[in-house]
């Protein structure tokens, strides 16, 4: 399934490859739609119950922009998986760009 929603073609392409790889990722939980408000929502649950967000309100660490979350995933990608979480970063700043 591919979903044009951007006027450049290779930011559709990044958009549904992204989304594929998350759809798989996250066992369908993410589900790629026209509905971007709905796409946003399920990617900030994806985010925000991730194990490192988890692990920073553990630490106290309870207020956090979402470049904040990415910047901390980025220091402990070595010690903790991210992968999931990066994607869905990365996709959620793609889909802010159509607000």
């Amino acid at each position: 399934m591919s979903i044009k929603l951007f006027d450049n073609d290779e930011k559709n392409t990044l958009f549904n490859e992204l989304g594929l790889e998350l759809v798989v990722l996250t066992n369908g939980t993410f589900r790629i739609e026209e509905d971007v408000s709905s796409m946003k929502l399920v990617l900030k649950g994806i985010i925000l119950e991730s194990e490192l967000v988890e692990a920073l309100h553990s630490m106290g660490i309870t207020k956090h922009t979402l470049n904040e979350i990415e910047a901390y995933a980025n220091k402990y990608k070595e010690e903790i998986d991210v992968n999931i979480l990066l994607k869905a970063i990365k996709l959620y700043h793609i889909l802010d760009e159509l607000d």
